[in-house]
């Protein structure tokens, strides 16, 4: 995945807005520094101090939400089984500050979620329809570059959207979807962490039949991990890591490497730059 960028602008999405579903889900672990590390991080639950036993609450304006709680051991055990039925739990998720959504179509959509404690693939899909796309793609989004497999290409209907800190050069802040789409980013942060609970991220990406250029995630931090998730059921979705032991080359003079699928859940480990 690219690098953090510079900060973006967005604005709502309009009521029209259309997509066919999202691939995956990805989190990015990247060197902190600032004190945007906790971009999307901060959605989850930590112990509170301030509240009696550092419980988190569980009740917004009267509505129990099952994501606010922690997951049973039970739960973490069966996660996997719950993928293979196209579900994602999503706990430990901080609420207390948050409002009911009444207008946002996407919040309403990450309430429900976070309310009742899990997410579909199919409302992840519906949920990327009502979302607005990255303002910049770092790579053009079409089928006039040269791809060793058409299955490869991106589509036009290519979208992806981002949450969490962005990073360029010495410079480092957050994303304005951050605070634009708190329960989105709290939805999206409350999947990953559920999956894996020592993960450390900074930035979640939803992404749409998008391509990218071979690239080094320079700026990450080495050997922390990346989480790849699947959101629906498609074709190609690969991810070409970089082994001089692989036996795959994208180009005559490219470097070798292996091709993963992203049709399962994949964690991937950040080599040294």
């Amino acid at each position: 995945m690219p690098p953090l960028r510079k900060k973006q602008r967005y604005s709502l999405p309009s009521s029209d807005r259309h997509c066919h579903g999202s691939d995956y889900a990805v989190a990015e672990e990247t060197e902190p520094e600032s004190d945007s590390e906790d971009a999307v991080y901060q959605g989850v639950s930590r112990a509170d101090s301030s509240r009696p036993g550092g419980i988190t609450p569980l009740l917004v304006n009267g509505i129990f939400m099952v994501g606010a709680q922690p997951p049973t051991s039970y739960e973490l055990d069966l996660r996997y089984e719950y993928s293979q039925q196209q579900v994602y739990l999503l706990r430990n998720v901080r609420v207390g500050d948050l409002q009911v959504p009444t207008l946002c179509k996407a919040e309403a959509m990450a309430f429900g979620m976070i309310s009742c404690g899990q997410a579909t693939w199919a409302q992840i899909r519906r949920l990327l329809e009502f979302l607005p796309t990255d303002a910049r793609e770092r790579w053009p989004q079409n089928d006039s570059m040269p791809q060793p497999n058409s299955e490869l290409c991106a589509h036009t209907d290519s979208k992806r959207f981002t949450v969490g800190a962005w990073n360029f050069g010495n410079m480092a802040g957050v994303v304005n979807n951050t605070t634009a789409y708190p329960w989105v980013t709290r939805a999206l942060a409350g999947i990953l962490r559920t999956w894996s609970e020592g993960l450390h991220f900074t930035s979640c990406t939803l992404s749409l039949n998008t391509q990218a250029a071979l690239h080094r995630d320079s700026r990450n931090l080495a050997s922390s991990v990346n989480l790849a998730l699947p959101c629906s059921e498609f074709r190609g979705g690969q991810l070409f890591i970089e082994d001089s032991k692989g036996g795959t080359s994208l180009s005559s003079k490219g470097p070798v490497g292996h091709l993963v699928s992203t049709n399962e859940v994949r964690e991937y480990r950040n080599e040294m730059a």
